[in-house]
């Protein structure tokens, strides 16, 4: 069995953007054999500093099953030709559980990261970290809630044609990552199994227009932590989030409010 290294400078992909191949050993003294990175995924120490400082601090969580294998930046096809950035958390097992997939506008880092990655990948699960279009590095424009089916459904074809995928997903998430879980479940593919909606929202315009009344402060937050990721640039342009939520959310939003055109 060859020797793999436990940290690549970047992953060697296939076409389509995953790693060849996920299953992988490394011998130990005495004889025994221990589950680490195959060549092109990053170990645990290839994850950024307060990540694995996050994960340490947890001792609150069950004990590992398994290492943890990292491959940063895979770009995933999305609905109407954009690419969606997400990071694949590969559990270093051949038993994998299954598949969660976590779909956020806030970033894949902190605290996603140690919360959803690497928490549930050393449990045996394959976790993908997706930046919505427009957010995180991913193309295309962030059009709060307008497009979150139809990219969760490429997403999940595209998940179909890899190797690793045992055809079991689950979707986990507070807030809008709540709503993409909605958005999915509207047209819920077969494989979906479960969803775990923390604190989601189902009608977007009472958030904007609770009891009838425009709350600035209720824009002004999600707007501030959706661009926190973005740069502080792209932080000091929020325009398109408030022209949509002086001219009300769009009609897919299934509101039963009406929706202002100008």
């Amino acid at each position: 069995m060859p020797t793999v290294r436990r940290r690549q400078a970047a992953p060697l992909t296939k076409p389509g953007g995953e790693a060849a191949g996920h299953s992988g050993t490394t011998a130990e003294p005495g004889g025994g054999a221990t589950a680490g990175p195959p060549h092109g995924i990053r170990g645990m120490q290839g994850l950024p500093r307060r990540v694995r400082v996050a994960r340490r601090l947890a001792r609150e969580l069950p004990p590992a099953r398994c290492g943890v294998g990292w491959i940063p930046r895979l770009e995933v096809p999305g609905a109407e030709g954009v690419t969606l950035l997400t990071d694949h958390y590969v559990p270093l097992t051949d038993q994998a559980r299954g598949t969660i997939l976590v779909r956020t506008p806030y970033g894949r880092g902190f605290p996603w990261a140690h919360l959803y990655g690497v928490a549930f990948a050393e449990q045996g699960f394959h976790v993908l970290l997706q930046s919505c279009r427009g957010t995180g590095g991913s193309t295309g424009r962030f059009e709060p809630f307008r497009n979150e089916a139809a990219d969760g459904q490429a997403t999940v074809a595209w998940l179909r044609g890899r190797d690793w995928f045992t055809g079991r997903l689950g979707t986990i998430g507070s807030s809008y990552l709540g709503y993409v879980q909605l958005a999915l479940a509207c047209d819920p593919p077969p494989e979906l199994k479960a969803a775990v909606i923390q604190v989601g929202l189902h009608d977007p315009a009472a958030i904007v227009y609770p009891g009838g009344v425009f709350a600035l402060i209720n824009v002004l937050s999600a707007t501030a932590a959706t661009f926190s990721s973005q740069g502080l640039l792209r932080a000091t342009r929020p325009w398109c989030a408030f022209r949509w939520a002086t001219s009300g959310p769009p009609a897919s939003c299934h509101s039963s409010r009406p929706v202002a055109r100008r």
